[in-house]
């Protein structure tokens, strides 16, 4: 009866907080789970919450920690836990895609004063490129002109879009 009640103290006093492992990863996502490495093939898999299972590649990785589970969270405290963002976080990709969509919307996905001037510049600009491009439909020249004005504030938009989100994410951070 002794050895019984030790082992119940010894299980009572290891019983620390409940931890997961969160990979922090380059991109700025956070996600948490059980962490396994398979070195072998160079991933780190995570398994959530839910039952799924997300792989990582090596070098998308920054950091893996071990850190106690959030006191909001230890409700139904599970020990693989659901994919969390952080909050603020932008993605760049996803700032490419709303470019490519509309001239200046990647600018307006992230936000922020000059980021929606970007935008609103990109927009103008593309518009009015078009309606040159209208107007002069006798004079090929000008429509060329008019052309790579449009297209350059276009592909400009593309290429500055994950910037904003970056800088955007930076800011965040600090």
């Amino acid at each position: 009866m002794n050895g019984l009640i030790a082992v119940l103290l010894l299980g009572v006093i290891s019983m620390g907080e409940p931890e997961w492992d969160v990979v922090y990863l380059h991109s700025g996502e956070v996600i948490c789970g059980i962490a396994e490495a398979d070195t072998g093939r160079g991933v780190i898999s995570v398994r959530r919450y839910d039952g799924s299972v997300s792989v990582i590649e090596h070098f998308k990785v920054e950091r893996v920690e071990r850190e106690v589970v959030p006191e909001h969270l230890r409700a139904g405290f599970h020990p693989q836990i659901m994919q969390i963002k952080q909050m603020g976080y932008k993605d760049p990709g996803t700032a490419i895609a709303l470019s490519i969509l509309i001239p200046g919307g990647g600018y307006f996905y992230v936000g922020g004063p000059k980021n929606l001037r970007s935008g609103i510049v990109r927009v103008f600009i593309s518009i009015y490129a078009i309606f040159k491009i209208i107007e002069f439909k006798d004079d090929p020249q000008a429509q060329y002109i008019w052309g790579v004005v449009g297209g350059f504030s276009y592909v400009s938009g593309i290429v500055g879009s994950p910037w904003a989100a970056e800088r955007h994410n930076e800011r965040y951070r600090k």
